[in-house]
């Protein structure tokens, strides 16, 4: 009996539904693995923003002790309004009207004429002031001496089902 040399009509559909199987398979781990890069970007991304949103505003409210008689400071229970020093685009300072406030659903610094996120998913906003330092003084939630600025500022945030509270020092009073 002679012996036939190749392959049969089932094993090659049989290879062939294997083939197709290992290229779905991979093609599947591609689509994943991409979705999971998306994802880990917009999440280094955000975290980025709010590292640049908190550094926005530590300098702009620790920027108000220096020039302070200019300063035009007026805090509420839940926007802040200020003159700060801005570095501007050619690299130097100039004083901006700046307001810190919670709208639409983010936490936003306006800056003259710009507005910048600073945070996002911010439900709500409660701002305290610090007249002078000491374990026993009182937090006010209001600032009514435009010609002056407290010692520190609190923000209690509100985002989705926790409450974040950022103390941000005032700069050197003068």
């Amino acid at each position: 009996m002679r012996r036939r040399r190749g392959f049969t009509l089932l094993e090659v559909v049989v290879a062939l539904a294997l083939a197709s199987l290992v290229a779905v398979l991979v093609e599947r781990l591609f689509v994943a693995t991409g979705h999971a890069a998306h994802a880990l970007r917009a999440s280094a991304d955000e975290l980025a923003q709010e590292g640049n949103g908190r550094g926005l505003l530590d300098a702009l409210l620790g920027s108000l002790g220096t020039g302070s008689a200019d300063a035009e400071f007026l805090g509420g229970p839940t926007r802040l309004e200020f003159s700060a020093w801005c570095r501007q685009p050619d690299g130097w300072l100039r004083r901006e009207r700046t307001a810190v406030f919670a709208s639409g659903g983010a936490l936003v610094a306006g800056i003259g004429e710009e507005t910048l996120v600073l945070l996002r998913d911010v439900r709500g906003l409660q701002v305290d002031y610090l007249l002078s330092p000491g374990a026993d003084e009182v937090w006010a939630r209001s600032w009514v001496s435009p010609s002056s600025v407290p010692v520190a500022i609190r923000l209690r945030i509100e985002r989705g089902a926790r409450s974040d509270t950022l103390l941000v020092l005032v700069g050197v009073r003068g």
